[in-house]
C-alpha cells in the first residue's frame, strides 16, 4: 500500500556542503574575535604599564615616607578594577543606543552583493541582533582581560627601589 519513494531527511543530511559553510564560517569568526581580543589586551596592557610607570617617582615617595608596599599595591590593584568596571560598563552603555538603531533601521545591501543575497533567498540587510548575552559575554571578556593587567602594577611596585625611583 505505501511506497518507499521518498526518504526523510533533515537540513543537515540534504546539504552537508552548507553545515561545512556554516562551521568554517564559525570559526573565521572565532578567529577574528581572538584576534580582536589580542588587539584589546595590548591597548589596555600598554595603558596600564604607561600609567604605572609614569607614576614610579610617586610610588617611590610614598614607600618611602612609611606607605607599606602591600597597601599601596592593593590601592593600584583597586584602581586598576574601578577603570575595568567603568570602562566595562561604559562600553556597553554607549554601544547599545547604536545597535538599537541599526536593529530597527537595518543596513541595506545593493548591487550585486544584493542579487546573490536574493539568490540564496536571503533579504539583503545587516540585521543587528539585540541579544543580551551578546552584550554581556563581550563585557566581561573585555573585564577579565582588564583585571588581567592589575597584576602588572602589583608586580612593578613589588619590584620597585624606591631610591632608584627617585633619582631617574
Amino acid at each position: 500500500m505505501f511506497n518507499n519513494q521518498y526518504t526523510l531527511m533533515t537540513w543537515q543530511e540534504m546539504m552537508p556542503d552548507l553545515v561545512q559553510g556554516i562551521e568554517i564560517d564559525n570559526a573565521s569568526g572565532l578567529v577574528m574575535l581572538i584576534i580582536l581580543y589580542i588587539v584589546i589586551a595590548f591597548g589596555i596592557f600598554g595603558t596600564i604599564m604607561m600609567m604605572t610607570s609614569e607614576r614610579a617617582k610617586e610610588f617611590a615617595v610614598l614607600i618611602s615616607i612609611g606607605m607599606k608596599k602591600i597597601r599601596l599595591i592593593w590601592v593600584s590593584s583597586l584602581e586598576t578594577v574601578f577603570l575595568a568596571f567603568l570602562g566595562a560598563f561604559a562600553g556597553t552603555v554607549v554601544s547599545l543606543p547604536i545597535i538599537f538603531y541599526f536593529h530597527y533601521n537595518p543596513i541595506p545591501i545593493t548591487g550585486n552583493a544584493a542579487r546573490a543575497f536574493d539568490t540564496l533567498g536571503v533579504e539583503p540587510i545587516f540585521n543587528f541582533s539585540t541579544e543580551p548575552s551578546i552584550f554581556i559575554n563581550q563585557a566581561i571578556v573585555v573585564l577579565i582581560i582588564a583585571l588581567a593587567t592589575a597584576l602588572y602594577p602589583a608586580l612593578f611596585i613589588g619590584k620597585l627601589d624606591p631610591v632608584k625611583a627617585i633619582k631617574s
